[in-house]
């Protein structure tokens, strides 16, 4: 949001919240006035406004040597898991002392900044669903509409070109039920004419199935490793299952 201002306490914020607001009614304090997790994400959505915050490698602060980072596939699971509780993902950078950003780290920032380009409408804006997850699979809700938004696993667990089966034993499509994959039309495969790769739902008894090609070709080797996003839209919820135990795709399915 432009002209957002947000203050972080890391120390008392009892009276320094307060003035703040007093100049600055519109000021967003976090830590402070709401639940800050370091290093971890809550088990459970946690009620009212929430924080997570992360480390890109194990330090704070700029660390020259010996510190593992983190994959951008790890950072942007992250951001999902966080979204899908409904929190807000808060990740620290550790310049070096001359202010310039580490390699490592920008170019994990480039990488969670081209998977947000493409599936941005799934992150900003929206609030959690009834059940925040099946299996390996995350939902998040738009805003003011009747939309929920699947991630799927990429990488090894759906590759490019690979056709798969999903059923969602949460949601319960209609005749309008729309699917779509965020950034990838789901028609065509790139350089196999004559390939089918749209996508297919039926709503049944045991759920709403979608068949679907992962065509995202963000790589140029076609390597991508990140989560893929199905926008699906006028559904019900189905109240049939717990987060727990839900297999969501179909055993032996391709």
């Amino acid at each position: 949001m432009a002209g957002l201002i947000c203050f972080f306490f890391d120390g008392p914020a009892e009276g320094l919240k307060e003035y703040a607001w007093q100049l600055q009614p519109e000021v967003v304090v976090t830590r402070g006035q709401m639940e800050t997790p370091e290093q971890n994400i809550p088990d459970k959505p946690v009620t009212g406004p929430w924080e997570a915050c992360f480390t890109m490698g194990t330090d704070w602060q700029y660390k020259p040597t010996n510190d593992p980072h983190k994959s951008g596939t790890e950072i942007i699971n992250m951001l999902i898991e966080t979204r899908a509780k409904g929190g807000n993902l808060l990740l620290n950078v550790g310049p070096k002392p001359d202010g310039e950003l580490q390699i490592e780290q920008e170019a994990l920032l480039r990488e969670v900044a081209l998977w947000n380009l493409v599936n941005q409408e799934a992150i900003h804006e929206i609030r959690p669903w009834e059940i925040i997850r099946e299996g390996k699979v995350w939902f998040t809700k738009a805003k003011d509409k009747n939309t929920v938004y699947a991630f799927i696993p990429g990488g090894d667990d759906w590759k490019y070109g690979e056709r798969k089966e999903f059923v969602f034993r949460t949601l319960s499509g209609n005749e309008r039920t729309k699917v779509t994959i965020l950034g990838y039309s789901g028609e065509l495969l790139e350089y196999k004419p004559g390939f089918d790769a749209k996508i297919y739902i039926s709503p049944t008894h045991i759920g709403l199935v979608v068949s679907a090609v992962n065509g995202h070709r963000l790589y140029t080797n076609n390597q991508w490793p990140n989560p893929v996003v199905l926008k699906i839209e006028n559904i019900t919820y189905k109240p049939a299952v717990t987060e727990q135990g839900v297999q969501t795709e179909i055993d032996g399915a391709k």
